[in-house]
């Protein structure tokens, strides 16, 4: 038997518990998705770690609660990259909203179709592809490398030489027109495909870019504020256009934050180079 930790998956008030235990006859891998009876309803939590009952018998003595087990495990396989535990612990602190809602923020609105298309995808497999792994990379060393260019001949040469070096590079855009602009703009230029990422992607369209972009299959995405919270494996290259742009800001949900910030916090795990380009020819 083992006590499973847990974040869920709905708006908990920052000023009560954010982590919740559990038990369940089985370990359970970090990132994995479980469902828990939370007070008089039933949600979806993300494992964060887990611990044989026999190591915790002292505590649980002296605890003045009860352990519910977990409902049913979603997926014993890592859905959650390590890096979206660490960005969401990130955007809590910063500003000042429950984990738990930062965390449903980050991760794909529709996760059990996520869940169940990498399923098919990877049929025979006991893990499914690895994410970034963050450990590897300690950002308090890194600094980014931030420029300005007015210049697109410029800034495609920044693309292509990140590209031949198998890098992924995205294009952030604040808007639906900035994103077909400039995907006109570059497929013309340069001969790499290029994959757009919105929150208007159906559900299948999404799931493939998901996997596509963890597998570095999708190396040049031009995408909106949602293209932040895709599994990057290797991000060599960030080109933020109008970064002034209000559109960049999520004034429609909480909690409510600055993409253009945020990806400040990536590059530095990611070692990545940012260009703000504000020029729109």
């Amino acid at each position: 038997m083992f006590i499973i930790n847990v974040i869920p998956l709905t708006n908990i008030p920052k000023f009560q518990p954010q982590i919740f235990s559990y038990f369940y006859k089985s370990d359970l891998i970090k990132g994995s998705i479980v469902e828990i009876p939370l007070r008089h309803r039933n949600v979806m939590a993300i494992v964060l770690n887990s611990a044989s009952v026999s190591s915790k018998k002292a505590t649980l003595k002296k605890a003045d609660f009860v352990l519910k087990p977990i409902n049913k495990v979603i997926s014993s396989k890592q859905i959650v990259p390590p890096l979206f535990l660490l960005l969401a612990d990130f955007m809590s602190h910063y500003y000042f909203y429950p984990i738990s809602l930062c965390l449903k923020i980050i991760l794909p609105r529709r996760i059990k179709s996520l869940i169940n298309y990498l399923e098919k995808l990877y049929p025979e497999k006991k893990e499914f592809p690895k994410y970034f792994d963050p450990s590897i990379s300690k950002a308090k060393e890194n600094k980014i490398e931030k420029t300005s260019s007015h210049n697109l001949s410029d800034l495609i040469k920044e693309i292509k030489a990140n590209l031949k070096n198998k890098k992924q590079v995205l294009v952030l855009v604040p808007t639906i027109f900035y994103q077909n602009y400039y995907f006109t703009k570059l497929s013309s230029k340069i001969s790499e495909p290029i994959l757009i990422s919105s929150n208007d992607l159906k559900i299948k369209e999404f799931n493939s870019l998901w996997t596509k972009v963890n597998s570095q299959e999708a190396r040049l995405i031009i995408g909106r504020r949602s293209s932040l919270f895709l599994p990057w494996q290797n991000l060599g290259l960030v080109v933020v256009v109008d970064g002034n742009n209000n559109s960049y800001k999520s004034w429609d949900q909480k909690p409510y934050y600055n993409v253009v910030f945020l990806i400040n916090y990536l590059a530095l795990y990611y070692y990545s180079s940012i260009i703000y380009y504000d020029a729109y020819y």
